[in-house]
């Protein structure tokens, strides 16, 4: 599985054969840097949902929602003075994902609400910042990508009682969410 995401509050919509599909995606973040001799550390968190609903008429048929959450720790180097470019990388420090599945009263199914876990969890990140420093302080605008790695594995669902019977075969699958975004902030200097 791989998804990719640039833009904030992306909703979309879709009919097809009597069921609506809605969709939307959300990313939140936050930094945070120090520099020093042009030598950036930092530490950078970043959580994505995604959500679907599926509907036929009023009855909703499915709600899926996936989350991943992501922390990275980052070494840059800064260049300029009152003009300033900075770029870096990152990797991941701890990471997760989750895709909850609700069913829906509507369909009466014995178990409505199932979620699959991630394990596993790899990746690393980008960035860079332009700055313009004001003495005490530097506005930031920049751009930073993302990409986090886990396999997703069913723990208590009907997927792992379907495989435990014989009658499904459903391995772990391996996921991949490669996420950009604009940046913009206010830096200390002194």
């Amino acid at each position: 599985m791989q998804e990719q995401s640039s833009a904030d509050n992306l909703v979309s919509s879709e009919k097809f054969g009597g069921v609506i599909t809605s969709s939307g995606i959300r990313t939140t973040g936050r930094s945070y840097s120090v520099v020093f001799s042009g030598l950036s550390v930092g530490f950078t968190e970043i959580s994505t949902d995604r959500s679907i609903r599926s509907k036929v008429g009023n009855d909703v048929i499915l709600d899926e929602f996936f989350t991943t959450n992501a922390k990275y720790n980052e070494l840059g180097v800064m260049f300029g003075d009152e003009l300033t470019l900075t770029l870096g990388v990152g990797g991941l420090v701890s990471g997760s994902a989750e895709l909850k599945l609700d069913y829906g009263s509507s369909l009466n199914a014995v178990v409505n609400e199932e979620i699959i876990r991630s394990t596993s969890p790899s990746g690393n990140s980008a960035f860079f910042t332009f700055g313009y420093d004001l003495q005490p302080f530097e506005i930031l605008a920049g751009w930073r990508w993302n990409n986090l790695k886990a396999r997703l594995s069913s723990s208590n669902t009907s997927l792992e009682a379907l495989s435990n019977a014989g009658s499904l075969s459903y391995p772990s699958k391996s996921f991949s969410r490669q996420t950009t975004q604009v940046t913009a902030g206010l830096g200390m200097s002194f």
